[in-house]
């Protein structure tokens, strides 16, 4: 089931980021940062986080992040994606 993410989402997120190798083990602040921008108001200006959970494999098992592209009409911009 895909759904939108919640702030308790946060540490998966980043915990995804780093098993999936696009983050080192040691530093987070990329994905914190980005989920701390999301829930401060980046939800509101079009930003979308979005979880899939899978029951039947244990939970969330993947993610993506997008945004709006600045100055575009419908144009979004996929930031991240982890499974």
């Amino acid at each position: 089931m895909i759904r939108v993410a919640a702030p308790d989402d946060s540490d998966f997120v980043s915990a995804i980021g780093v098993a999936s190798g696009m983050f080192p083990a040691d530093d987070t602040s990329v994905t914190d940062a980005m989920m701390a921008g999301y829930f401060a108001g980046n939800r509101e200006a079009g930003h979308l986080c979005l979880i899939d959970e899978a029951k039947d494999l244990g939970g969330r098992v993947a993610m993506a992040y997008i945004e709006p592209v600045r100055a575009t009409d419908g144009t979004c911009e996929l930031l991240m994606i982890a499974v």
